[in-house]
């Protein structure tokens, strides 16, 4: 009996310390900012602080198929962005956002139009924003990228290229 008294005892500390390290890992996942939300969104788990539901596939033939599927990145708060899909950028306001991350690899600079953060512009364009707005009037805070991120531009070549306006490069365009 005692033999039997003693297997019980280590094997119920053993349960109960598998029982709290997985409490602890749900934990701290949940908390971990590092989240890749295509992990986390499925058929199976669909938390709302992540996930939401819209449609997924049907196509024309069937309609909507509803489904869990992760939450925009632009639809999180910086201090809550899952940096495992989304990363954090400044915003022309000087704000930080959550935004997507880039697919695919990195230039080695950032050519004209390029809106990133990960590498600087390449050698002779520089980060700009400003919006030329109907009534000819400038808004600093726009501008670029989905009006959010400044662009690289090649501002002083003397040429008033497509992304380029008398806001964001007063030196090409007037």
């Amino acid at each position: 009996m005692k033999q039997t008294s003693r297997g019980v005892v280590p094997l119920a500390v053993v349960i109960l310390a598998l029982v709290l390290s997985v409490t602890v890992a749900l934990f701290v996942r949940k908390n971990d900012k590092e989240i890749d939300l295509n992990d986390i969104c499925n058929e199976n788990n669909c938390p709302e602080e992540y996930c939401t539901f819209n449609c997924v596939g049907g196509g024309n033939l069937f309609g909507c198929v509803v489904g869990c599927v992760p939450k925009h990145c632009i639809e999180f708060p910086a201090e809550k962005c899952p940096l495992g899909s989304c990363q954090i950028m400044i915003n022309n306001k000087n704000e930080q956002i959550c935004y997507y991350k880039p697919k695919g690899d990195l230039p080695e600079c950032g050519d004209v139009g390029y809106y990133g953060h990960e590498v600087g512009c390449c050698e002779g364009l520089e980060k700009r924003s400003g919006k030329l707005l109907p009534d000819g009037s400038c808004e600093m805070t726009r501008g670029g990228y989905q009006d959010l991120f400044p662009y690289c531009l090649a501002c002083g070549d003397g040429k008033c290229d497509s992304l380029e306006n008398k806001c964001n490069c007063p030196e090409d365009c007037s």
